[in-house]
């Protein structure tokens, strides 16, 4: 995922980019609205990374989003809220 997004932004900077030298004269609002266009479906690339593909944000391939100290602290906090709720033990 990390990967692809890196391809993602870097083709949106070329679109970007082909679409100011595309223009023999510059129009600010013609520019303006394929411009917007093109960052209107990045941004949904982006949400469909998101929420479809768990993307988190960081684009640092060595990062890793769990830890095993982090996944057992989170699964703790779990237990014991839940333990909190139902008044009742849960192990």
């Amino acid at each position: 995922v990390k990967k692809s997004i890196k391809n993602i932004r870097g083709n949106v900077s070329e679109k970007l980019w082909e679409i100011t030298k595309d223009f023999d004269v510059l129009i600010r609002k013609n520019w303006t609205e394929q411009a917007l266009s093109e960052l209107k479906k990045f941004e949904d690339c982006l949400l469909k990374k998101m929420e479809k593909e768990g993307w988190d944000g960081s684009e640092e391939e060595d990062d890793i989003q769990w830890t095993f100290a982090g996944a057992l602290f989170y699964s703790i906090i779990v237990i014991t809220t839940i333990e909190g709720i139902t008044s009742e033990p849960f192990l």
